[in-house]
C-alpha cells in the first residue's frame, strides 16, 4: 500500500497538458516533477529499442515547443525552455527535387544533449549535433547548429556564440574576451555543481498555471 501511495504522489508531481502530442510515445521518457506545456509536440523518428527523447526531473517545457529526435534528444534535470523552442535532431533528405518532399526519408543520426540547470529563452532553435553543458543560458531567438558549448556559457545570436561565462573566481558573468586560466581552474565540476544546487534548492510548488489554459488564470 505504501508503494502504491508513493507512486500516486509521484504521478501527481508530473504534469503533461492534454494538448501535448506524442509521436512514438513509448520511446519517450519524462522524469518526475516535470511539466510539459500546452501544444508541445514530441516526435520520435527512430522508433525501436531504447528511448530517443529523455527529459529529466524538475524540467519545464514551454508552450509550443517542438522536438523531433534523430538518435537522441536528452535533457538533464532542471532544464527550462520558454515558448516556441525547437529541437531538431532529424531532418528530411531533400537532395532530389524529383522525389516529392512529402515522401523524403528522415535522417536519424544526430544527438542533442542539454545539461543540468540550463535556461533556454523564447524562440530558440537547436539543430543537429549539439551539446549545451550545465549551468548555461541561451538567449531568446538564438540559432544553434552542430556545435558544443562549455559549462556556464551565456549564448546569444545567429549563429549562437558564447559572449560570457560565469566566473567562480570573480562570482559574476564575465565577458568571454576577459576569460582566463584562473577562471577555468575555479570552474565547478558537474557533480559538485549539481550537489550544491540540490542541497540549496528543492522545488516544492510546481507552476501549473503556466503550463496551459486548462489550469486557469492567475489574478494576482
Amino acid at each position: 500500500m505504501k508503494k502504491l501511495i508513493k507512486k500516486i504522489i509521484q504521478c501527481r508531481l508530473k504534469y503533461i497538458d492534454p494538448t501535448v502530442h506524442f509521436t512514438g510515445k513509448k520511446y519517450i521518457a519524462v522524469g518526475k516533477n516535470t511539466l510539459i506545456s500546452q501544444n508541445a509536440w514530441l516526435n520520435v523518428n527512430k522508433r525501436y529499442k531504447e528511448k530517443h527523447i529523455i527529459i529529466g526531473d524538475y524540467c519545464f517545457i514551454g508552450r509550443n515547443n517542438f522536438f523531433t529526435a534523430g538518435d537522441l534528444i536528452q535533457f538533464d534535470d532542471y532544464v527550462i525552455t520558454s515558448v516556441n523552442c525547437c529541437f531538431l535532431g532529424a531532418h528530411h533528405e531533400l537532395g532530389n527535387p524529383f522525389v516529392p518532399y512529402y515522401f523524403a526519408t528522415t535522417t536519424c543520426s544526430k544527438t542533442i544533449r542539454v545539461g543540468f540547470n540550463v535556461f533556454i529563452g523564447a524562440n530558440v532553435t537547436i539543430i543537429g549535433d549539439v551539446g549545451i553543458e550545465y549551468g548555461s543560458v541561451i538567449g531568446a531567438n538564438t540559432l544553434i547548429v552542430d556545435k558544443k558549448y562549455p559549462p556556464f556559457s551565456l549564448i546569444i545570436g545567429n549563429p549562437g556564440k558564447v559572449i560570457k561565462r560565469y566566473s567562480f573566481e570573480e562570482k559574476k558573468w564575465k565577458n568571454i574576451a576577459l576569460w582566463n586560466e584562473d577562471d577555468e581552474k575555479a570552474m565547478l565540476s558537474k557533480e559538485r555543481y549539481k550537489d550544491t544546487v540540490l542541497s540549496l534548492h528543492l522545488t516544492k510548488n510546481l507552476p501549473l498555471k503556466a503550463v496551459g489554459k486548462s489550469n486557469g488564470n492567475l489574478y494576482y
